[in-house]
């Protein structure tokens, strides 16, 4: 069993070392050790810019946003050192979309830096114009299970974001969000060196 699973590992490291050429020519960066695992849909790899050791689960879908309607963007897809992202995630952007380092992103997370317009009624919201927000997550994040982190959303270093939450604000670093729309329900006490939980009080009538 443990010789199968060196040759499995010998055989990885094969493929990953033959494809990284590729990889190289068709992304705007791809740094060492990076890997993508397949099937997994990617749109305008040139705009995307992968550090050392990044890893892609199976059946994601990472697209960088180039032209829309009548407009053109000039979208960056960055992502930092040793974070992985987790299978069937959404990655999207027309803007600058950055992930930092050592971040774990969860199975199935949506991470967006774009919103349709729906002014005009004469057309579907789907083919209006896009709106675009900057969208930015830390160093040393994790994104649980599901997350939905919207447009225009800034998470801080060290932060956790609960499982199915949807982040519509703001989380300050060293925090654990929570719930829809997600709100902090931890945060670290450096003083004390630990996380404390916030009391959050619901009036009577809600």
């Amino acid at each position: 069993m443990r010789l199968g699973a060196y040759i499995l590992e010998i055989k990885n490291r094969a493929l990953r070392w033959i494809k990284r050429p590729y990889y190289v020519l068709r992304f705007g960066k791809f740094g060492k050790g990076s890997e993508i695992n397949k099937p997994l849909r990617l749109y305008n790899t040139q705009n995307m810019y992968f550090g050392t050791h990044v890893t892609v689960m199976g059946n994601s879908r990472m697209e960088c946003i180039t032209h829309w309607g009548t407009g053109g963007y000039k979208p960056q897809l960055i992502i930092g050192d040793n974070t992985t992202i987790g299978q069937g995630a959404h990655i999207t952007c027309a803007g600058e979309l950055t992930i930092g380092r050592d971040c774990a992103i969860l199975p199935y997370v949506l991470i967006t830096d774009i919103t349709h317009t729906y002014d005009r009624l004469d057309i579907s919201p789907l083919y209006s114009p896009i709106k675009i927000s900057k969208t930015q997550i830390g160093d040393s994040c994790m994104i649980g299970m599901g997350a939905r982190i919207m447009p225009g959303v800034q998470i801080g270093d060290h932060s956790i974001v609960g499982t199915n939450a949807v982040v519509t604000k703001d989380v300050p670093p060293y925090s654990v969000v929570a719930g829809i729309p997600a709100k902090v329900i931890k945060y670290y006490d450096v003083s004390l060196c630990r996380w404390r939980k916030i009391n959050i009080k619901v009036k009577e009538n809600e």
